[in-house]
């Protein structure tokens, strides 16, 4: 019953989810965009805004975000860029582990997280499971995207047939990249 109510409650909050990224102004992606930094690091960390959804798979609910996130080395001003994906979802663990971009290029993943959060007799759900996982993106390939209507990409599970698949349109890849190069000058 818990499970039904926390699936009724994701629907109607989806229903007054935010406007798609690909609609929102540079201006207010980049004004929300999250940096952090302080004397004990030695990267400054700039956060793009999450892009959250939700895919029904059968009876369970898949709750999933993702972004952009990039380390400026305040000493030598080079650049890191990554994806990161964090996925909740029950029943089996899936273990996403790579990325393919349109054209077919793949990345394999770089754990950050994997958790099973709770486990129940109910046999639509069985377990809960939370992954998070960061790709390496290369600065080129996000200008690239920049140019080309965005970066697309699939993130894949060991599981070949579940999948996630997400976009990052100009507006929100060049926001990130604008704040890049504040923080290299």
């Amino acid at each position: 019953m818990k499970n039904l109510l926390f699936i009724l409650i994701v629907l109607i909050v989806g229903c007054k989810s935010a406007p798609p990224v690909d609609t929102l102004s540079k201006q207010y992606l980049y004004d929300n965009s999250g940096i952090s930094s302080s004397e004990f690091d030695k990267d400054i960390t700039i956060q793009a805004i999450p892009i959250n959804d939700t895919l029904a798979r059968g009876l369970t609910l898949d709750i999933f975000t993702y972004f952009l996130e990039s380390k400026v080395n305040k000493k030598t001003k080079s650049v890191s860029h990554s994806l990161v994906f964090g996925i909740k979802y029950n029943k089996e663990w899936r273990y996403y582990d790579s990325l393919n971009f349109s054209g077919g290029e793949t990345r394999n993943s770089y754990v950050l997280k994997r958790d099973v959060t709770s486990c129940s007799t109910n046999m639509f759900t069985g377990c809960g499971f939370h992954e998070i996982v960061s790709f390496t993106i290369l600065e080129s390939e996000l200008i690239e995207a920049v140019k080309n209507g965005g970066l697309k990409f699939r993130i894949n599970s060991r599981f070949k047939n579940i999948f996630t698949i997400g976009l990052f349109p100009p507006n929100y890849i060049d926001a990130l990249l604008q704040h890049v190069k504040e923080q290299k000058s």
